[in-house]
């Protein structure tokens, strides 16, 4: 019983947090004139994944490499087909040109890439690196030429209205 206490609790606490990562990103879109797509697939991207990481590198660590490579499979079919669907069940999702022409051929060219990686049935230190290189690549490509004014200025009405944070100093 204490277990389904502690699981309920869990949830409660991720879609809260869920819900204040959505509505920063599109506040620090908007506060750095960028594309909330930008923003989502970089910022919101990586906070996204830090478990998924965590629980491969403890996993990798720990000897049970079958567990790390499992948990990026299957992580990435879950957020593809159930998170997608889900959401997409809830409220029809717009999909945003820029995905269409950058982000979907990236995303199967990653999964070719994971077809190459795996073909062998160990992923090496070099493809580690490798892997790495692509995603601080795939990174900077999306924070400059999806920053210029043409992006920032397509409309995204979903963040329309949201407040914008004052400039705060870095202490």
């Amino acid at each position: 019983m204490l277990a389904v206490v502690w699981l309920v609790i869990g949830l409660v606490l991720l879609v809260a947090a869920g819900d204040r990562l959505v509505t920063s990103a599109g506040r620090l879109a908007l506060r750095l004139g960028m594309s909330t797509v930008v923003i989502g697939a970089t910022v919101v991207a990586f906070g996204t994944s830090m478990p998924e990481f965590t629980v491969s590198l403890l996993s990798a660590l720990s000897g049970s490499e079958g567990v790390a490579a499992g948990n990026v499979i299957g992580s990435n079919i879950a957020n593809v087909l159930l998170v997608l669907g889900i959401a997409s069940i809830i409220t029809p999702l717009a999909i945003h040109r820029r995905m269409l022409r950058f982000d979907v051929p990236i995303l199967l060219a990653v999964t070719a890439w994971a077809l190459i990686v795996f073909a062998d049935g160990e992923v090496s230190r070099i493809e580690g690196i490798a892997s790495v290189v692509m995603l601080l690549v795939f990174s900077v490509v999306q924070l400059k030429w999806f920053s210029s004014p043409e992006v920032q200025a397509e409309p995204e009405p979903e963040f329309e209205g949201l407040p914008v944070p004052e400039e705060t100093e870095h202490v």
